[in-house]
C-alpha cells in the first residue's frame, strides 16, 4: 500500500519528518525510536528478609461487588490471554490475591498501597500475571506514573518473563499514563509483537499528537504484517485528522474497503471524524449516509462536524433527525446542539435541549450544564445561568469561567470579581481562561483599580503568566479611560510581539476617543498582519468617518476595490417562534410594509426621548450605498419584526453580521427603553444588552461614524491610490518659499537622542500656529541646513536659485496626528528617527506638496552624534547587515532650529566561497579613522584581525535627477573586509572597528554569524528567496501613496523565523530608493536585524539601474537616476565588475546563478556566455540543485501586464535562455517584478513535461519557473486567462523557502508574510544518474562511437 504523505504537510511536518515517513527501509535498519530499555538488562533479585505478612490478611474482607462488564480489555484479553500456570502460583491469595481483590471492587488507591507493602515486606510472596494485570488497572485508573515505575521496576528485578499479553499491557500502562518516551523504548525491544502491540503505541503517539511518528510506524507495520484491524483504520484516522491532511485520510478509507472494515462503526465514526476536521464536510456526510447503523457516536461526530464548519442550522436539522431516529441521546448531543444555539442565539430551541438533558437523566452532567450556562449568560438571562449553575452540584473550572464571562458581557464587573473571589476562596485554581474573562470583566465596566490588580498579581499569586489576550484587556482598560499613551507603551513594552488582538483594541480606543494619528498606526499594523481582511479597511475606513475626513474614506473604498474587497449588505437574523428570519439593510419590499409601519411608529415615540436620525451615519462594515437607509438598517428592521411577533415579555435575540453602527445603537436603546422590552444583540465586535434605557457595553463599543464616507470633492495630495512614484517625488521642493511665523513653534522631544547606544529613537513633535491649514506637513530634514547653500543645478535648469532644494528624508501631514488641528493650531506629531551620520532638524510647510511654504523651524537643542554600524557578512557569495554604534559627542547652536547630531554606521556580510566578506558603512573617512573586523571562533579564545577597504559615491557619480538634485545625501563611506580561512558551519563572532588617529579604537556591537557549508556538503541546508521588498516606515511616515505596503510584514515574518534558515536571495528591487538616496539608510535599517545574523545576497532590479543613456537594457527613469551605484557600491556581491551585476554562488548542495535582467541575457551577449558557464561549471554530483534567479520574469507569468503583450514573460527572455536551462538541466528559475506569488509545472517550450504538481522524481525533464515578487511593493493583478502551465498563483505577499535535506531531497514552500503559514509546496526527489539521464535537447552531443 502506498501512503504519500508529502504533499499535503504542514511546515513543521514537513522539515521534521518527510524524508523519513517516506523511506520505509531507513527505519527498518535503525531502531525505531532511539535509547535501550532495562527490560533487557541482567536479570537479578534482591534478598529481602521474610516477614509474616498474616497482619495484612487480617480483616481485609472486600464487599462483595458484581462481575464486571466485559470491556475492550476483556476481549483482547480473551483474543490474546492464555494462562501459564507456572507464573500464576500464588496469585490467588496472599498479598497478592488482596491486590486483585482490591482492583476488581475499584479500590485502586489501596491496591497500589497493598503493593507498596509487598515491595518491603513481602517480597517472596510470589507474583503472577493476574496481579500484575490488576496493577496495571490499578495504574491506568489513577494516571499513576510513580505507580507505573513501581510495578514495572519490581517486575524486572524480581526476574517475572512477561509474555507476549503481558508486555502489551504494561505497553498500555505506560501509554495511558502519559510516558510516551519509556512506552517507545519498550515498544522498540519488544522481542515479539503483535496487532495489539502496534495498535497500542500509535493510539498513544495520536493521543500525544505526534501524528507523523504514527504514520511512520504504521508503513513499517504495513510492511512487516500487512494487515490491520478496524482499531488500527480508526486511530490513523484520528493522526490524519490531527494533521488535517485528508490525501492519507482517503487512502485509508479506500485500504479500510478493500478490506472489509469500513462498516466498521469505529471506523464509520473515525472516517466521519476525518473528513470533517479536513475540510470535507459532504465526504463526512457520505460516510454516514451509507453507516449501516447509525449510532449515538455517529450522529455526535456528523453533527459536531457540521457546527464546527458554521454549519449551525444544518447542525440543528440533524439533530432533530437525530431525535426522530430515535437514536438515544447522550449529554454530549445535548451539549453540542447547546453550543450550537449559543451561536445562533435561539433560546426555543436551547430551551428544548436544556429539557431533553433532565428528561434523559444528564440533568446533574458538568459538561452539559456549563454549555447551558455559557448560553443562558450570552444571551440576556445572566439570572437563569446563575441559578442552574448554583444548583450544580459539581463545578469545573470552565463552569465559573462561563458564568463570570456572562457577567462581563452584560457589563455587570462588580458581579464578575465577587464571583472571581469566591471562586478563590472555594479552593478552584483559575487559569488563563479565568483570568481573561475577569479582566474583560473590568475592561468593559472601566474597573480599572481592580483590573490592574488582577493583571499584576496573576503571575505571582497563581502562577499564570500573562499572555497577548490578558495583555489586549489591559489595552481595553487603558483605552476606556483615554489613556492611549500608556495603552501604546504596553504594547510597545509588551515581553512578546503584539497580537492583532492588541493592536485592534489600542484601535478601538483610538476611534471611541478620536486619536486619528495613533488609530491610523494601529490600524495599518493590523492591515500588515492581516492585508487581505475585509474588517482591517473597515475599522480604518471608520476613523475617518467619526472625524469627517471625506476624501480619505474615499480613498479606502478605492483601495478596497482595486483589491477585489467588496463590503456586502448588512444582515441581520432574528429567532421567533423557533423560525429564523433575516433582513438586509435597505430592503423596502412590500412585504415590509407593516414593519416599516411600525418602525417608524417607535421612532416618533423615541424622538421624545431626544432621538435624532443620523443621516450620515454609515455603518462601518456594508455597502455604501446604506449611507442614506439609516432607517431601513436591517437592526432596526428585525427589531420591530420581533416586536410585532412576540409576547411583551419576550426579550428579542439578535444576531447580526456587522458591527452595530451609532444611530441603531442609540435608537434599539431607547426602543428598549419605550417598550419595556429586554433586546439582545450580537454583532460582529461583541454582546449588546439593551434594558431601560442602557446597553451592556456602556457605549464604548459603539461605531461612531459621523459623516459621509463616499463624499464628493478632491483627493488631497497625500491620499491616492497604490503608484510606482516614490512619496517623496510627490514633493515639489524646488517650489518652496520662506513664510516663517514669529508665532509658530516646533517643540522636539528628546533633545538627545541615542544617550544610551540605541539605533533608532522615537521623536515626538510638538507644534502650534496661529493659522493652521489642511494641508499643512512637518518634513524631516538631515543634514538639518536644507537652504540654497546645498542646491545642485543639471544644464537646463532654470537659474532661478529656490528657497529649498534638498528633499525631506521623511515627512507626516499634521492633520493625521488632531482632526481638531484646524481649529485649534495644536498637534502632536511622532517620528522614528534612526541614525543616519548627520544631524536633523524638523520644520512645518503649509500649501500642500505643491505650494511649499516653509511655516517654522524646530527649536536649538544639543545634540549627540551616533555611529551605526551596518555589516554584511556574506559566506562563500552572500551579503549579510549588521548595524553597531559609535558615539561623539557634540554641541549645535542654531537660531531656531532643533537639530539631532548623528555619525552612522553600517553594515552587510558576503559569502565568498571559504571566506566570509563583511561590508559596513560609516561616517569615518581613511583619513579620520583605519576601518578594521576582529573575529574569531564564537567559543575560542584565538582572535584574527582584518583590514577593510573603503569607497564611496559622489553626486557626480549619479545619472540624473532626483539623485543628483533633490534626493541626493551623502552616503557616508562604504568599508569592506574579507574573512579568510574560515572552517564550515562553524559559528563565528566578530565586531568592527576604527583606529582613531590618537590611536584609540572605536569599536561597534559584537556579532556572530555561522560560516557556509562547504560545497557538496552534505547537510541541512535552508534557504529564503523573494524579490521587490522596499521598505516601510514604522511611524507611518512617507506612506500616503500605499508604496510599499507588505515590506515591514516580510521583514518581521522573516525576523521571527531567523532560526530555520540559514541565508537569503534579495532578487531585485531592494529600497525602491528612486534616487532618494537617503532612503538607502532606512532600507538597510529595515533588514538589519536580519542581515547581521544570516547572509543577505542581492540582484539588481530596474529600481536599482534602469535610466536613460547609462548602459542599462531598459530605458526607464525607474532608478531616478542613481543607475545602480548605490546599489553595487553597498552592496558586494562576487562579481569581477560589479557594475555588472551577474555573479554565481555556492551554498552546500546548491549552485546559484543570479543574472542580472537590467542588462543584456540574449544569445551572443557577454551575460548569456556567463549564464551558460555558469550553469556548466557545477558539479551536479556534488551539488545536485541548480537555481537560476532574476529580477524581471525571463521565464513565465500570467500578470496582467505580461497577458496583455501576449508573451506572458519578459519580451525575448525566455526564448534565448530555456535552451540553457534544458540543456543543464536547471531545477528552478526563479523571478520578481511580479508582485505576487506563481508556479509553473516542469515546463520547456510552454508545454508541461509532465502531469505532476506536487511530488516530482526522476529525471530532470524541464524547469520549473516560480514567480516570487511578492516581498513588500504594492501587489500585482493576475490575468483572468487560465493557463496550462500555471500551477498556483496567490495575490499576496511572502516568500520561498527552499529545503536541501540531502543530495537527493529537495522541498519548496511557499510562506505567506501575513501569517507564516505555508500555502504552496512541491518536493524534487531524485538521483544522480537523474541528472545524468538524455531527455529532449537535454542531450551530449552524439558520436559515431555512440
Amino acid at each position: 500500500m502506498d501512503i504519500s504523505l508529502s504533499r499535503y504537510q504542514n511546515t513543521s511536518v514537513v522539515q521534521s519528518s518527510y524524508w523519513a515517513l517516506t523511506d520505509v527501509k531507513f527505519y527498518q535498519e535503525r531502531h525505531l525510536f532511539y535509547g535501550s530499555y532495562l527490560l533487557n538488562k541482567p536479570k537479578r533479585r534482591t534478598q529481602v528478609s521474610q516477614i509474616s505478612c498474616s497482619f495484612v490478611k487480617q480483616g481485609l474482607h472486600p464487599k462483595p461487588k458484581p462481575k464486571p462488564l466485559k470491556n475492550g480489555h476483556d476481549l483482547v484479553k480473551k483474543e490474546t490471554h492464555v494462562e501459564d500456570s507456572s507464573q500464576n502460583i500464588g496469585s490467588s491469595s496472599g498479598l497478592c490475591g488482596q491486590i486483585e481483590k482490591l482492583v476488581l471492587c475499584k479500590r485502586y488507591r489501596d491496591a497500589l498501597e497493598m503493593f507498596e507493602i509487598l515491595e518491603i515486606e513481602c517480597y517472596d510472596d510470589h507474583v503472577g500475571k493476574s496481579t500484575y494485570d490488576a496493577l496495571v488497572d490499578a495504574c491506568i485508573s489513577l494516571k499513576s506514573i510513580r505507580g507505573v515505575k513501581r510495578v514495572f521496576s519490581y517486575m524486572i528485578n524480581s526476574g517475572f518473563e512477561p509474555d507476549l499479553y503481558l508486555r502489551n499491557r504494561m505497553l498500555l500502562m505506560h501509554v495511558k499514563c502519559g510516558m510516551m518516551i519509556d512506552a517507545r523504548m519498550l515498544f522498540e525491544e519488544m522481542p515479539e509483537r503483535n496487532l495489539v502491540s502496534w495498535n497500542t503505541i500509535m493510539a498513544g503517539l495520536v493521543d500525544s499528537r505526534e501524528y507523523v511518528d504514527a504514520f511512520r510506524l504504521f508503513l513499517i507495520m504495513w510492511e512487516e504484517q500487512s494487515e490491520a484491524s478496524s482499531r488500527t483504520f480508526a486511530t490513523m484516522m484520528r493522526a490524519s485528522a490531527g494533521l488535517e491532511m485528508i490525501s492519507p485520510g482517503q487512502q485509508l478509507h479506500a485500504c479500510a474497503i478493500k478490506m472489509d472494515v469500513d462498516q466498521d462503526i469505529f471506523v464509520s465514526c473515525a472516517l466521519i471524524d476525518m473528513y470533517s476536521k479536513c475540510g470535507s464536510i459532504e465526504d463526512a456526510q457520505c460516510v454516514f449516509d451509507v453507516m449501516p447503523q447509525k449510532t449515538t457516536v455517529g450522529w455526535n461526530t456528523i453533527i459536531a462536524g457540521y457546527a464546527f464548519h458554521g454549519y449551525s442550522e444544518e447542525a440543528l436539522d440533524l439533530y432533530y433527525e437525530m431525535q426522530d431516529s430515535g437514536v438515544k441521546m447522550d449529554h454530549f448531543t445535548f451539549s453540542m446542539i447547546v453550543r450550537v444555539c449559543t451561536r445562533l442565539g435561539s433560546l426555543e430551541h436551547a430551551k428544548q435541549a436544556h429539557a431533553g438533558l433532565v428528561r434523559n437523566g444528564f440533568g446533574l452532567d458538568i459538561v452539559a450544564n456549563t454549555a447551558l450556562v455559557d448560553f443562558y449568560s450570552k444571551w440576556g438571562r445572566i439570572e437563569d445561568a446563575r441559578n442552574l449553575f448554583e444548583k450544580m452540584p459539581h463545578k469545573n473550572v470552565i463552569s465559573w469561567n462561563a458564568l463570570i464571562a456572562g457577567y462581563g458581557n452584560h457589563g455587570q464587573g462588580i458581579e464578575a470579581l465577587e464571583l472571581f473571589n469566591r471562586m478563590i476562596s472555594e479552593n478552584m485554581t483559575p487559569n488563563h481562561v479565568t483570568f481573561l474573562a475577569v479582566l474583560s470583566a473590568c475592561s468593559y465596566s472601566g474597573l480599572s483599580d481592580q483590573g490592574w490588580e488582577i493583571f499584576e498579581t496573576m503571575g505571582t499569586d497563581f502562577k499564570v503568566k500573562p499572555r497577548a489576550m490578558h495583555y489586549a484587556c489591559m489595552i481595553e482598560l487603558l483605552g476606556h479611560e483615554g489613556l492611549l499613551d500608556e495603552a501604546f507603551a504596553l504594547i510597545r513594552d509588551a515581553p512578546f510581539k503584539p497580537t492583532v488582538n492588541m493592536w485592534a483594541a489600542l484601535l478601538t480606543a483610538c476611534r471611541v476617543h478620536k486619536n486619528l494619528e495613533l488609530g491610523k498606526f494601529a490600524a495599518e499594523k493590523i492591515y500588515g498582519m492581516e492585508p487581505e481582511k475585509l474588517s482591517n479597511y473597515v475599522v480604518l475606513l471608520n476613523i475617518y468617518n467619526s472625524c469627517g475626513k471625506r476624501a480619505e474614506a474615499a480613498s479606502v473604498f478605492q483601495t478596497l476595490k482595486k483589491k477585489g474587497l467588496r463590503m456586502l449588505p448588512a444582515c441581520t437574523w432574528i429567532d421567533v417562534k423557533k423560525q429564523q428570519h433575516m433582513f438586509l439593510s435597505g430592503d423596502k419590499s412590500k412585504s415590509y410594509v407593516q414593519i416599516l409601519r411600525n418602525l417608524k411608529k417607535l421612532i416618533l415615540e423615541i424622538a421624545e426621548y431626544g432621538y435624532v436620525p443620523k443621516k450620515n451615519s454609515l455603518l462601518p462594515d456594508v455597502d455604501e450605498r446604506e449611507e442614506q437607509m439609516s432607517l431601513y438598517h436591517s437592526e432596526k428592521l428585525a427589531v420591530s419584526f420581533g416586536l410585532l411577533n412576540t409576547a411583551h415579555s419576550m426579550p428579542l435575540h439578535l444576531v447580526q453580521s456587522h458591527r452595530i453602527c451609532d444611530d441603531c445603537h442609540l435608537a434599539v436603546k431607547l426602543i428598549a427603553k419605550v417598550t419595556g422590552r429586554v433586546i439582545v444583540v450580537r454583532d460582529a465586535s461583541r454582546f449588546h444588552r439593551f434594558a431601560d434605557g442602557k446597553c451592556s457595553c456602556g457605549d464604548y463599543w459603539v461605531c461612531y461614524a459621523s459623516s459621509s464616507a463616499h463624499p464628493e470633492g478632491t483627493d488631497p495630495d497625500h491620499l491616492q491610490a497604490p503608484t510606482n512614484e516614490h512619496p517623496l517625488a510627490k514633493i515639489a521642493i524646488h517650489n518652496a518659499v520662506n513664510a516663517l511665523e514669529e508665532s509658530s513653534c516646533i517643540i522636539v522631544n528628546p533633545l538627545l537622542l541615542g544617550d544610551k547606544g540605541e539605533d533608532t529613537a522615537w521623536v515626538h513633535v510638538e507644534l502650534q500656529t496661529v493659522n493652521p491649514r489642511k494641508d499643512d506637513w512637518v518634513g524631516v530634514f538631515s543634514p538639518a541646513k536644507f537652504d540654497a547653500s546645498n542646491c545642485y543645478f543639471e544644464s537646463g535648469d532654470s537659474p532661478v536659485t529656490p528657497y529649498i532644494c534638498t528633499a525631506p528624508i521623511k515627512y507626516m501631514f499634521v492633520e493625521d496626528s488632531n482632526p481638531a488641528y484646524t481649529t485649534t493650531g495644536q498637534a502632536s506629531l511622532v517620528f522614528q528617527i534612526i541614525n543616519q551620520r548627520e544631524d536633523f532638524s524638523f520644520a512645518l510647510f503649509t500649501g500642500g506638496l505643491e505650494s511649499v511654504r516653509e511655516v517654522t523651524l524646530s527649536t536649538t537643542f544639543c545634540c549627540l552624534i551616533h555611529g551605526f554600524v551596518d555589516v554584511t557578512v556574506p559566506l562563500t557569495n552572500y551579503y549579510l547587515g549588521i548595524t553597531a554604534k559609535w558615539i561623539v559627542l557634540c554641541c549645535v547652536n542654531l537660531l531656531i532650529c532643533f537639530f539631532l547630531c548623528f555619525k552612522w554606521l553600517h553594515h552587510r556580510l558576503y559569502l565568498v566561497l571559504v571566506q566570509m566578506t563583511i561590508t559596513w558603512t560609516s561616517g569615518y573617512s581613511i583619513d579620520e579613522a583605519t576601518p578594521f573586523v576582529e573575529w574569531g571562533w564564537k567559543d575560542g579564545q584565538s582572535t584574527y584581525l582584518s583590514p577593510a577597504g573603503t569607497l564611496t559615491f559622489s553626486r557626480s557619480s549619479m545619472c540624473g535627477a532626483p539623485a543628483r538634485t533633490v534626493g541626493w545625501r551623502d552616503p557616508g563611506f562604504i568599508h569592506t573586509s574579507f574573512l579568510k580561512d574560515l572552517w564550515p558551519n562553524t559559528m563565528y563572532v566578530y565586531r568592527m572597528g576604527h583606529r582613531l588617529s590618537n590611536g584609540s579604537i572605536i569599536w561597534s556591537r559584537m556579532h556572530s554569524f555561522k560560516s557556509s557549508p562547504y560545497p557538496g556538503q552534505d547537510s541541512l541546508q535552508r534557504v529564503i528567496i523573494f524579490g521587490d521588498m522596499g521598505k516601510g516606515e514604522r511611524d507611518g511616515s512617507n506612506d500616503y501613496a500605499n508604496y510599499q505596503p507588505g515590506s515591514l510584514m516580510t521583514a518581521d515574518r522573516l525576523l521571527s523565523d531567523l532560526d530555520n534558515f540559514d541565508i537569503v536571495f534579495h532578487i531585485g528591487n531592494l529600497a525602491y530608493a528612486k534616487g532618494y538616496i537617503s532612503q538607502w539608510d532606512h532600507f538597510t535599517a529595515q533588514i538589519e536585524p536580519i542581515a547581521s545574523k544570516k547572509p543577505y545576497m542581492v540582484a539588481s532590479g530596474n529600481n536599482e539601474r534602469d535610466f536613460p543613456n547609462s548602459g542599462s537594457f531598459y530605458l526607464t527613469s525607474d532608478s531616478g537616476g542613481e543607475c545602480g551605484v548605490p546599489a553595487e557600491t553597498m552592496f558586494y556581491v562576487p562579481a569581477k565588475n560589479r557594475a555588472k551585476f551577474w555573479y554565481s554562488t555556492d551554498y552546500g548542495m546548491f549552485h546559484f546563478c543570479i543574472a542580472d535582467s537590467e542588462h543584456d541575457w540574449r544569445e551572443g551577449s557577454e551575460q548569456y556566455a556567463w549564464i551558460e558557464k555558469c550553469f556548466a561549471s557545477v558539479d551536479r554530483q556534488k551539488q545536485p540543485w541548480l537555481i537560476f534567479a532574476a529580477n524581471r520574469v525571463l521565464g513565465y507569468s500570467s500578470s496582467n501586464r505580461y497577458a496583455k503583450e501576449g508573451s506572458f514573460e519578459e519580451p525575448m527572455g525566455r526564448e534565448h535562455l530555456q535552451k540553457l536551462w534544458q540543456k543543464y538541466k536547471v531545477d528552478i528559475a526563479f523571478y520578481g517584478h511580479v508582485h505576487g506569488y506563481e508556479r509553473t509545472c516542469r515546463i520547456y517550450q510552454n508545454q508541461c513535461v509532465d502531469k505532476e504538481r506536487f511530488n516530482y522524481s526522476g529525471t530532470v525533464s524541464g524547469t520549473i519557473h516560480v514567480v516570487v515578487g511578492g516581498g513588500g511593493s504594492t501587489l500585482s493583478d493576475f490575468s483572468e486567462i487560465n493557463t496550462d502551465w500555471s500551477l498556483y498563483k496567490d495575490h499576496d505577499w511572502g516568500f520561498v523557502k527552499l529545503t536541501a535535506f540531502n543530495h537527493s531531497s529537495l522541498l519548496l514552500e511557499y510562506k505567506k508574510s501575513r501569517d507564516g503559514g505555508v500555502y504552496d509546496s512541491f518536493t524534487i526527489s531524485r538521483d544522480y544518474k537523474d541528472v545524468l539521464a538524455c531527455v529532449h535537447d537535454g542531450c551530449g552531443t552524439s558520436t559515431v562511437a555512440t
